[in-house]
């Protein structure tokens, strides 16, 4: 690579606070021909989809992640006719009816699950396709990310930035977990290269304007970009609630960007926003209350020292959630956590030490309009999303939707380095041999170094309760979303007041299996010695299968004085399955 590659077009001019140029486009000389187009753009996909493939083969060992689970199960029920329903049954969400089957999920936006439910018709509902779909939008990153930074910089940049992306072991991580972190990612970088287009076709045609009627030019504005900026925006909103927060700024830049069409780029903007995102709404507000997050509205009170930590809200009835003084002083808290939680936190979203340059590169005054406007309206994103998480919980995951667009300002800021420094060509050629180690070291050290996680534990013992459930049986366990996924029934979330176990069970007859993890010795002392009695038995009767002795009787649940043994009368241990872990107990009350 020479410097007249790694050379940008990004000029600093003497000036009190130094100003960048920034060609809004990088065409391809007539000579270079359509060829190098289709070579570079077959490349950026291809490359991506290998080291994806590798990736998958090296460290892919099922899903991991609750969450992916959760969608995972959200989205096979949408592939079998089952509606937006959930069989991870919360307390606080068991108001609408006696059919464990039909409980709706009130927590997640519908468009990722419906994503999933297209691959699950397919292909069939299995880990690797949902990890497939998430796959796929990390690919289609990739190529998005080059055009976007050829459009705002230069060539070199979009390629650095697209290959950085793809080389990044946390992005590869993202793109096998089966989470929608890729999809909201895609569709960000897709939102802000429109935003560009919007920025550049509107400073281009006001300045064809004479001057004196540059003030009040009214070019004609092309109705696709604010269509589609609506349109993504409102896709953004229905993948994940916390991009509500989007809409505000996206707003703004319509505005502003528009200048005195703005009128009619309102409107080409908010009417597919609101097609998308209104009749969304109203089913929240006619279920939760809350149009805009439904039941995640009340995440305002989880995360709270000595109220609700973690997510433990999730298992009580609307009831027991009890405001106060004391809790609202715990939110206040839980906001200057969060935010300093983001700011300690924020440079191993993106696992790039690339991003080291972003913050210099903030400080920098381009000549283009279209490049400065792009800046604002990612830099607003970052605070839209900030803000809305302080109050519901701080998941830093979200904040890799601007990493595409940040790495492009990062690397240009580098680049530009390396220009101003008019290195000799062996330090340039050092350097480009520095940067691709950088980005192919650490991906390669943790597909060939690392070991390969195990999977799950309770993945076995689920399947094996599969076969033994009937079609109306609903599990209490404290891993609801592993039985809802792998075991494909309903699972209640324990709930957090014991004596809320007898009206679960009242209210879903079917309730009489119990899948129980080590995760239970969380969850209070008496459900710990439960679980500490009720495993020691599985290690007994596994001992004794493995020896050829006689296996133990059966330990059954029973006793009154303790609102959680009187809960759980009649429910008996089974032996577990043959290839299943000890650490896994199941449960049930004899029909």
């Amino acid at each position: 690579m020479t410097l007249s590659l790694l050379k940008i077009k990004n000029k600093v001019s003497v000036a009190p606070l130094p100003r960048v140029s920034a060609e809004t486009s990088n065409e391809i000389a007539p000579g270079e021909g359509r060829l190098l187009r289709w070579l570079i753009g077959g490349a950026l996909f291809a490359l991506p989809l290998i080291l994806l493939v590798f990736y998958y083969r090296a460290m892919f060992a099922g899903l991991t992640n609750d969450s992916a689970l959760d969608f995972a199960q959200l989205g096979r029920n949408l592939s079998e006719g089952h509606g937006f329903t959930t069989y991870f049954l919360r307390p606080l969400a068991l108001t609408h009816g006696t059919n464990a089957l039909r409980q709706p999920d009130l927590t997640h936006g519908p468009l990722y699950p419906v994503l999933l439910a297209l691959g699950f018709g397919a292909l069939g509902a299995k880990d690797s396709v949902a990890a497939g779909i998430s796959g796929l939008f990390y690919v289609l990153t990739v190529p998005v990310l080059y055009w976007l930074g050829t459009r705002v910089f230069h060539r070199t940049v979009g390629l650095l930035a697209a290959l950085v992306f793809a080389a990044n072991p946390l992005m590869l991580e993202y793109a096998v977990s089966g989470l929608p972190i890729t999809f909201f990612t895609f569709l960000t970088t897709v939102l802000l290269l429109v935003m560009h287009s919007v920025a550049v076709t509107v400073a281009n045609r006001s300045a064809e304007a004479p001057p004196a009627a540059r003030a009040s030019a009214q070019p004609n504005l092309s109705k696709a970009p604010f269509v589609l900026a609506g349109l993504i925006t409102g896709a953004l909103y229905l993948t994940d609630p916390i991009f509500i927060w989007f809409v505000p700024v996206i707003l703004t830049a319509v505005v502003v960007l528009s200048g005195a069409r703005r009128i009619q780029a309102l409107g080409l903007f908010l009417l597919p926003l609101g097609a998308l995102t209104l009749p969304w709404m109203i089913r929240n507000l006619i279920l939760t209350g809350n149009p805009i997050f439904g039941l995640r509205g009340m995440e305002v009170w989880m995360n709270t020292k000595d109220f609700y930590p973690g997510e433990v809200a999730y298992r009580y009835t609307p009831g027991d959630l009890v405001p106060g003084v004391g809790l609202f002083q715990a939110v206040v808290r839980k906001l200057l956590l969060g935010a300093g939680q983001v700011v300690e936190s924020f440079p191993q979203v993106s696992a790039s030490w690339m991003l080291a340059f972003l913050l210099p590169s903030l400080l920098f005054r381009f000549k283009e309009t279209a490049t400065n406007s792009l800046r604002r309206v990612m830099m607003y994103c970052f605070a839209g999303v900030l803000i809305g998480m302080l109050p519901l919980g701080i998941e830093m995951p979200v904040f890799a939707c601007l990493i595409p667009a940040m790495l492009v300002f990062a690397i240009a800021y580098l680049l530009h380095l390396v220009e101003q420094a008019q290195l000799p060509r062996p330090s340039v050629v050092l350097l480009t041999a520095l940067l691709g180690a950088a980005m192919l070291l650490p991906v390669l050290r943790q597909m060939v170094l690392t070991d390969k996680p195990a999977p799950r534990p309770e993945v076995a013992s689920a399947r094996a309760l599969r076969q033994a459930l009937a079609p109306g049986d609903v599990v209490l366990s404290d891993q609801p979303w592993v039985v809802a996924w792998y075991a494909d029934r309903p699972a209640v979330w324990i709930p957090a007041v014991d004596k809320q176990i007898k009206e679960v069970r009242t209210q879903f007859p079917g309730a009489r299996w119990l899948f129980l993890t080590d995760q239970t010795r969380g969850l209070s002392p008496q459900w710990q010695y439960i679980y500490a009695m009720l495993q020691q038995w599985n290690q007994v009767y596994i001992q004794a299968q493995t020896a050829g002795k006689p296996t133990p009787g059966q330990v059954r649940i029973s006793g009154a004085g303790d609102p959680l043994i009187e809960s759980l009368n009649g429910f008996t241990v089974l032996p577990p399955a043959r290839g299943t872990s000890p650490t896994v107990v199941i449960a049930a009350v004899p029909k």
